[in-house]
């Protein structure tokens, strides 16, 4: 997150710091406005209980409302698959939901998953990124033979 400063000039906001045209540049470095008594920090968990998603999440693209939903099943996130908008690349896969990065030394993830629905073809998947590594877990159903195949 940037904290930037903001100068208002002949009733516009200037971000950043003004220059001679009065074109705002970043600015790296500055004092800290107010002290905190304590630290806070994002979210990380989630049990879906509430019938909005929590601040941590945000979506790869605009989410189609009707491909998903945190009130069909309480304690979930349901989300129905649709086609791509490019098949093959996830990043242009819709309804991702993605969590802010946290930085930390160390992280745990724990996730449950009900693949008891899927279908022929459909594929399910988890997906994480960082600078040192890359995992990403796909689940595709096979129900003609009972079977889930997970790459």
């Amino acid at each position: 997150m940037s904290l930037l400063p903001v100068t208002w000039i002949d009733g516009w906001p200037i971000i950043g710091k003004p220059d001679s045209a009065n074109i705002g540049s970043m600015v790296w470095k500055g004092k800290i406005p107010v002290k905190a008594a304590r630290k806070f920090t994002i979210q990380t968990s989630d049990d879906f209980a509430n019938l909005q998603l929590s601040p941590q999440w945000e979506w790869n693209y605009q989410p189609r409302k009707d491909k998903w939903s945190l009130d069909e099943r309480k304690g979930w996130l349901r989300l129905y698959a649709f086609q791509p908008l490019e098949i093959g690349n996830l990043l242009k896969a819709g309804n991702t939901l993605t969590q802010r990065t946290l930085r930390t030394a160390e992280n745990e993830v724990i996730l449950k998953m009900d693949i008891s629905q899927m279908t022929e073809g459909q594929h399910a998947g988890f997906h994480i990124s960082a600078r040192r590594i890359m995992l990403l877990w796909a689940l595709h159903a096979m129900p003609q033979t009972g079977t889930w195949n997970l790459t």
